[in-house]
């Protein structure tokens, strides 16, 4: 279930419950780890002690917003609760990369300062800050931005973007390059 609420043109609140299922398919299943500071590089995450398992999560994430002429400004704050398998020990959370307790929450802030080149077409660049505040783990990389968005029909858009930087934090990936990209599709009700 997802609500996005807007209720002033600068500012907006996106709320999630969903359930998950970590699946162990393509090398990308639930991993148990024995604690918060357990490697988790891919060598010690490798498929051999992969599961499936269950889980839910709960976040909310306000976002500030602002736009003046060319330049679009964005920053969202969120904070998602995490109760993955039966909720004791820890795991290796795939999303943000980080692990986590099968019961616990992080926090995330990021930003993007942004213009637009032509219609449907903008570049800029992205702060991101993660924190697990029950480890201490932190994350903050920065990055380049690419955002093109076009009108398939009335109602119906197809949009894609690029990332590129590097960590300027993380205790693994620490100065490591970092790519990112999305595609998705947009149905305005």
């Amino acid at each position: 279930m997802f609500v996005d609420l807007q209720p002033i043109a600068f500012f907006d609140l996106a709320l999630t419950g969903q359930f998950t299922g970590y699946f162990n398919a393509l090398g990308f299943g639930f991993v148990d780890l024995p604690g918060y500071s357990a490697p988790f590089e891919s060598a010690s995450i490798s498929h051999d002690g992969q599961r499936t398992a269950p889980g839910y999560l709960l976040a909310a994430a306000p976002t500030l917003k602002v736009a003046l002429g060319p330049f679009a400004a964005l920053d969202t704050f969120s904070i998602t609760y995490f109760h993955a398998d039966d909720g004791n020990g820890y795991f290796f959370e795939r999303i943000a990369n980080c692990p986590l307790g099968k019961k616990d929450y992080e926090l995330l802030n990021q930003a993007y300062a942004l213009v637009t080149i032509t219609p449907g077409l903008l570049t800029g660049f992205s702060d991101y800050v993660l924190i697990v505040p029950a480890s201490g783990y932190m994350s903050h990389r920065v990055a380049g931005v690419g955002v093109f968005n076009t009108g398939l029909q009335d109602k119906l858009s197809l949009y894609s973007a690029l990332m590129l930087g590097t960590y300027l934090a993380d205790g693994y990936y620490q100065y490591n390059l970092y790519v990112g990209g999305q595609v998705g599709i947009t149905l305005a009700f």
